[in-house]
């Protein structure tokens, strides 16, 4: 009786074990991350940054540029948004287009700003493509139909 609950148990605890590790493995939410610098090449300290959904029209909670001149932007969800940079004395800056997918963590290109007035804004076009440098992983979802049409080790009986 004795050996037989240590089998069920063992049995149980191998099942629970092999289901509950795909489960951590779903990450839904991404990060953004930059630099700010002013035109002479030195990093902004104290500029405040945000990300604004272009689907949704949605503004994200500010951050501010420490002391290297960076930001960053934990467990975003996937959305394109807008990167908007204003820091008093200084005109605004804008990057339209991050794209963000979950599990991506993209640094988005350096962004300028430049002295002047705060009522003026530079909304910055066509510059390189941002790429996941933070780290070594990719991931992304694919759809169901996709899925079914992969190979598979498992044979299947002729329906």
């Amino acid at each position: 009786m004795q050996d037989r609950f240590f089998r069920f148990l063992a049995v149980f605890l191998t099942a629970l074990a092999l289901t509950s590790t795909p489960l951590a493995a779903q990450i839904t939410t991404a990060m953004v991350s930059g630099t700010i610098k002013d035109i002479q090449g030195g990093v902004v300290l104290g500029a405040t940054v945000v990300l604004v959904s272009e689907t949704k029209g949605t503004r994200s909670v500010p951050a501010v540029t420490n002391v290297a001149g960076g930001y960053v932007f934990p467990n975003i969800t996937a959305d394109t948004y807008t990167v908007e940079v204003t820091l008093e004395g200084f005109h605004s800056v804008t990057r339209a287009g991050v794209v963000m997918s979950s599990g991506e963590r993209v640094s988005v290109p350096v962004l300028t700003v430049e002295p002047g007035g705060t009522h003026e804004t530079v909304n910055v076009i066509a510059e390189s493509r941002m790429v996941q440098v933070s780290s070594g992983e990719r991931s992304f979802a694919i759809a169901t139909a996709q899925s079914r049409t992969c190979p598979s080790t498992v044979r299947r009986s002729p329906a």
